[in-house]
């Protein structure tokens, strides 16, 4: 859970200024959000994405996150694909996303262990992306091997407005954003309450041809409420309510569009798709009993639903020949409800300034996930039926030391405990039920240098060297099984540990350019996957994973931004598979290798604000082997344009500004077309979006 996120003060925020951007001096304090602990730590406030654009899919707000590439696996309605730090993912399996510090990462998903599923996001209603990397952090437990994601919502708005969207594809947005008068709601700026309402739908046939198109159609509504009870205690809520159908194109194979009569926007089965549809909420309590305390308690409550048609394969089963094919239909129907208690305080007058953190955590799965085969979505039989029972509960602890006034320490302990039940209903290829448990115990230690500060080791007034800070982080992480890998192998690790390194370095020079560079390194201990595409269990080796990161912002003028971020890293399974011995150089597939983006941002007093960014993904190993096919690197350019005067708005988004064929997501796997008499291993990939253009209109009020 993120409910204590990072300090809004980072060498990179977008719109810092050089005193804000400056080395902090450190001062232990009890407030909601700490000074990063990690060179790999960043916040990223609204306006660093306030001119992203916004296709059909919220999730492209996480690509403010240094080194991660969201992709899409078919359709609009699917969670994403999240590639990061040497890990495919897939849709979130090994970084732990949050909304509000809700986890979004559903367990024991039908189709995925992580699965997350950002399209109940509005994206006008972000106001700020926290982020983390690697397991450093003592709040944040399952998941979090790679890092961490948090999308904070806005509590009010300044004004409301109406927004209109459309253009290529039959592309259609309509958004309402109200808060009400804050002078007659509740007395101004000062006010006692705030309140938002958002309101959106959004539709598009998508590139694909009129008889593939993919009608999505998707329908947000939020709501926040917040009221101070006195001068120390504050309650919040906010409610979501989600809706979407979509047609998805699903991966195609590279030989299909190589040949005759089918091209990268066909479909060999355009019956694939689904529909989703959830309900949450989430209250909040905040008291501080005084100046140096701080408690936090909270409660929330989500119901979920989810039809998923897939078919990757085509027509194996019938061996190349016309008949019922290979799609399967996985169905998530669950309940998802969990709080948190935090308490912090800090302490004056102690011969070592500290503060201390402690909470409790829970959050309770009651699932009902299947998997069928269907034709052209009609359910021709049954392969899986489970009620599944998933609880969890965490204590965490952090104590944070200031021995010498350059230097940090930041030590925390986090255990977990998880309960497992599994009812077998009909039909599973492995109907294995029972009741299980495990726990993890996960010590976190976060070093943070400043030697070269006026009160460091050796001060300095250089600035670049004043501004330095060396992090160094070590911590032990997991990400938990499916409930139904668990009970199948009850011998086999239930919640797969993963030890995080990282040596990193922030600083300033010129009062203008910050720069953030890390080296990392993560080892991953064996782990069994559930399939949820075959209703089977899959062993996976112990891997390991290395990179470099580095992240930079420059302030070409007051109203002129550059960015850019690029990471590199390697990985490799380095132990046996099914009892045989380790094979050198077996390579990850999918594994995120090198990624790169940059962009220039523009904010000008006038009213005039635009945004042309740049993103690219190299190669990557399709399978264990690297002799296979390697998965292609693609480089994309968009733009964003919107002028404003009084209270009306006008805006151009351009995405693909080359008309690059790219790929939104690729795999190496077999399948079978029709006449093909047999399996063929080939590329298979969801084709990113041709040049298409948007324009917007807004009215304030």
């Amino acid at each position: 859970m993120r409910h204590l996120p990072l300090l809004l003060v980072l060498a990179l925020a977008p719109a810092a200024s050089s005193e804000e951007a400056a080395a902090p001096t450190y001062t232990v304090d009890v407030r909601e959000r700490r000074p990063v602990s990690a060179a790999s730590a960043f916040v990223r406030d609204s306006r660093s994405f306030e001119l992203r654009s916004v296709s059909d899919d919220p999730g492209d707000l996480l690509e403010v996150t240094p080194g991660l590439e969201v992709g899409q696996h078919a359709g609009g309605g699917k969670a994403n694909q999240y590639l990061i730090r040497g890990f495919d993912a897939d849709h979130g399996t090994d970084i732990a996303l949050f909304v509000d510090d809700v986890a979004i990462n559903v367990r024991s998903h039908a189709h995925g262990q992580g699965y997350s599923d950002f399209h109940f996001v509005i994206p006008e209603t972000v106001e700020r992306v926290e982020i983390t990397k690697g397991p450093y952090e003592a709040d944040v437990g399952d998941f979090a091997t790679a890092g961490s994601v948090n999308l904070v919502t806005r509590s009010r708005l300044d004004e409301s407005y109406v927004k209109f969207e459309g253009g290529s594809f039959d592309t259609q947005r309509y958004l309402l954003m109200f808060s009400p008068d804050q002078g007659s709601f509740a007395g101004g700026d000062e006010a006692p309450a705030r309140a938002l309402l958002a309101l959106e739908a959004y539709g598009t046939d998508g590139p694909f041809h009129e008889d593939d198109e993919e009608d999505l159609w998707r329908y947000n509504l939020f709501g926040s409420f917040g009221v101070d009870l006195g001068e120390r205690t504050q309650l919040a809520a906010t409610l979501n309510l989600y809706e979407s159908d979509w047609n998805a194109s699903n991966e195609i194979p590279q030989r299909a569009v190589d040949g005759p009569g089918f091209d990268r926007w066909d479909a060999v089965d355009p019956s694939d798709g689904g529909d989703s549809s959830t309900a949450r909420t989430l209250v909040k309590l905040l008291h501080q009993p005084s100046e140096r305390e701080r408690v936090e308690a909270a409660g929330w409550f989500d119901w979920y639903a989810l039809d998923l048609y897939s078919n990757f394969t085509f027509f194996t089963s019938s061996d190349g020949m016309p008949g019922p094919g290979d799609q399967i239909l996985q169905q998530d129907d669950r309940i998802r409800y969990g709080g948190w208690l935090t308490y912090a305080r800090s302490f004056e007058g102690t011969p070592v300034p500290m503060a201390f953190r402690a909470g409790l955590q829970t959050q309770n799965d009651d699932a009902h996930v299947r998997l069928r085969t269907s034709t052209e979505r009609d359910i021709t039989g049954t392969t899986a039926d489970d009620e599944v029972v998933e609880r969890s509960l965490a204590l965490f602890g952090e104590l944070e030391l200031i021995p010498l006034p350059w230097v940090r320490t930041v030590i925390g302990l986090r255990a977990e405990e998880f309960w497992y039940d599994v009812d077998h209903i009909a039909g599973a290829s492995s109907p294995a039920e029972g009741e299980e448990s495990d726990g993890q115990l996960l010590p976190k230690l976060n070093v943070i240098l400043r030697p070269f500060a006026e009160d460091g080791l050796a001060p300095c007034e250089l600035a670049p060297l004043r501004d330095f800070e060396l992090f160094l982080n070590f911590g032990k992480g997991y990400h938990s099984n499916d409930a139904r890998d668990v009970i199948a192998e009850p011998t086999e690790p239930t919640l797969p540990s993963a030890y995080g390194f990282e040596v990193g370095a922030r600083t300033r020079f010129f009062e203008r350019l910050d720069v953030a560079a890390a080296y990392w390194w993560l080892d991953l201990e064996r782990e069994f996957v559930f399939v949820g595409d075959e209703g089977t269990t899959e062993q996976r080796p112990r891997s390991r994973r290395r990179g470099v990161e580095v992240a930079a912002e420059l302030e070409l003028l007051d109203w002129l931004f550059w960015q850019g971020t690029l990471g590199y890293s390697s990985g490799e399974f380095v132990g046996a598979r099914d009892g045989a011995d380790a094979l050198p150089g077996r390579e990850i597939a999918q594994a995120v290798r090198f990624i790169a983006d940059t962009g220039l941002v523009a904010r000008h007093p006038s009213g005039l604000s635009a945004e042309l960014t740049y993103r690219t993904l190299g190669e990557r190993y399709g399978g264990e082997d690297p002799s296979t096919k390697r998965l292609r690197s693609w480089a994309v350019w968009d733009a964003a344009l919107r002028y404003r005067r009084g209270p009306l708005e006008v805006g151009l988004i351009v995405e693909n500004l080359g008309n690059t064929h790219w790929e939104s997501a690729e795999f190496f796997f077999e399948s079978q077309l029709l006449g093909e008499p047999d399996p063929v291993a080939d590329l298979h990939f969801v084709p990113g979006n041709p040049r298409n253009a948007r324009v917007l209109l807004a009215y304030h009020f």
